[in-house]
């Protein structure tokens, strides 16, 4: 099949279409939108009247019905899933009360910014009951000719069911327990949460979503755990490209082993304050983008500590006693006292400060940190071993291989429909996730992807300086919510309840208020299993 070097003229021409706000009958405020798309009230009714008639290939799962933007036709069958969405969310659970959120912008103040960044694990997922540690992300290979793929909705050779474990958080505590023993997360953060989560949560108080979202939530200690909807019907859908894209141009080496090679997606596990928030965040990986392991050795079974390229690595002391996976409290000063121990986030630090994927805010954070000592780092577990944890609730075998890949050569891997404005920007998937590294490929029509100059690995570093800059409203309002949802939940174990569920979504009416719903889970299986 010949592919083309270019596009037609039909597709090089810039096309205007009309405004997706107001074919759906909603105001338009957007000023980059009367740029892109025509506004003129007889031309949007000869679209409705017209192309617009034509009924939406994507059904029920069109991201743009979720949002209001769909500029074709959905059946009364796909709008009804919609509204069935969050009662199919609040099922089996018991209403308690809801938030109020129309004063988060009072409760945060001050230049909302992501500071001590550090990275205490990462592992693979191989199946639902076993991880590799570290493990290590597939390697990324630029676009250098065409390719022609179909939508993955209809892709068969796509893999969209994923590893569910017993308790979701089970592999980001032992990962940490293996390649940082001496980090105590319950003793020393305040929220574990997805980078995913941050992200659409960033998005519904953006009002960029229209999607309700549930949220299933504990404490531990002071710890407040927040987990996504693994029952959410939307979890395997793939509405574009991106997934055949990444299967085409993310891939592991021959000589790596074939655990890793056949492993599903690779994790990292990351520390920072957001908001006078210490935040423990898992994070999915597509790939790395470097050469950096070609200074290395090819495979490493040590579970060893993160080291920065460039930098020196830290000695390794006489190993100590007891199990591997034994954590230990950190105390502020001296011998432990009544005073919470608290994470050494900037002791784990691996970039040298010209290096680091953090971002530098361009306005001083008002929020006070208190200061933590350095942590000395532990003897790793001896090579070539697996570990089987087992206990009352679950079983998690952990094989011990991989290696240690430096953030800044992580990358994430994005596409879009070119010409069009994507859904949604990756900043924020960026931002909380902690990467600098972009590959974002626009497809043509039939899923066509040209190579090009424009078509590079951008280093976003400044760009997201900039985006948190003006995204500080939200960024607030992100803050403060954290922090009300913890309160609330630490008040509601007090009574008795043990799990809880959050639903998020818009107001009605175009209320710009932001909803947030608080449910009793009852009994259960926890987010982590009792002996964490």
């Amino acid at each position: 099949m010949l592919l083309p070097t270019q596009l037609p003229c039909r597709q090089a021409k810039e096309r205007k279409g009309p405004c997706p706000h107001l074919v759906n009958g909603r105001q338009c405020r957007s000023q980059s939108c009367r740029q892109r798309s025509y506004h003129d009230y007889q031309q949007i009714q000869w679209w409705k009247q017209n192309p617009g008639k034509s009924r939406c290939q994507k059904g029920s799962n069109c991201a743009h019905l979720q949002t209001r933007t769909c500029l074709w036709t959905h059946p009364p069958g796909d709008q009804a899933l919609q509204a069935q969405l969050k009662e199919l969310m609040t099922r089996g659970l018991t209403y308690k009360e809801t938030l109020d959120t129309t004063r988060l912008l009072e409760l945060s103040q001050g230049f909302i910014s992501i500071s001590d960044h550090c990275d205490l694990a990462s592992f693979n997922k191989v199946s639902s009951t076993g991880i590799a540690v570290p493990g290590c992300p597939p390697r990324f290979t630029p676009l250098s000719e065409p390719l022609v793929l179909e939508c993955d909705a209809n892709n068969k050779s796509l893999c969209f069911e994923f590893p569910r474990y017993t308790h979701p958080f089970e592999p980001l505590f032992r990962s940490v327990a293996v390649m940082s023993p001496d980090v105590n997360i319950f003793e020393s953060a305040d929220i574990v949460s997805n980078a995913s989560n941050l992200r659409k949560l960033f998005h519904i108080l953006a009002h960029k979503s229209m999607r309700a979202e549930r949220y299933d939530v504990e404490m531990r200690g002071n710890t407040l755990l927040l987990s996504r909807w693994n029952e959410d019907p939307s979890l395997n859908d793939s509405l574009g490209h991106g997934a055949g894209f990444e299967r085409k141009t993310c891939r592991y080496p021959a000589d790596d082993e074939e655990i890793l090679r056949r492993s599903l997606s690779h994790h990292r596990v990351v520390a920072y304050r957001f908001g006078g928030l210490r935040c423990v965040v898992q994070s999915e990986v597509d790939a790395y983008y470097c050469d950096c392991e070609k200074r290395r050795s090819t495979l490493s079974p040590h579970a060893v500590p993160f080291v920065p390229s460039g930098s020196p690595s830290p000695a390794i002391p006489t190993p100590t006693s007891g199990s591997p996976t034994r954590k230990h409290s950190i105390s502020l000063s001296g011998p432990p006292s009544k005073q919470r121990p608290e994470l050494a986030f900037a002791a784990l630090r691996l970039d040298d400060p010209g290096d680091s994927p953090t971002f530098t805010p361009a306005e001083p954070d008002n929020n006070p940190t208190l200061p933590s000592p350095p942590l000395t780092p532990t003897s790793p577990l001896h090579p070539a071993t697996d570990t089987i944890l087992q206990h009352a609730s679950a079983k998690i075998h952990i094989h011990h291989l991989g290696r240690n890949i430096p953030s800044p050569c992580l990358i994430e891997v994005k596409t879009h429909k070119a010409l069009n404005t994507p859904l949604f920007t990756p900043d924020a998937q960026l931002y909380f996730s902690r990467r600098t590294q972009l590959y974002d490929a626009p497809y043509h029509d039939k899923g066509v992807f040209l190579p090009g100059p424009g078509l590079v690995v951008q280093d976003r570093t400044g760009a997201l300086r900039v985006w948190e800059r003006e995204e500080q409203e939200t960024l607030r309002k992100l803050a403060a919510l954290l922090k009300m949802v913890r309160d609330k939940v630490r008040e509601m174990v007090e009574k008795g309840v043990e799990r809880v569920g959050l639903v998020v979504c818009q107001g009605e009416g175009g209320s710009g208020r932001v909803v947030v719903e608080v449910y009793d889970r009852g009994r259960g299986v926890g987010l982590v299993p009792a002996d964490v």
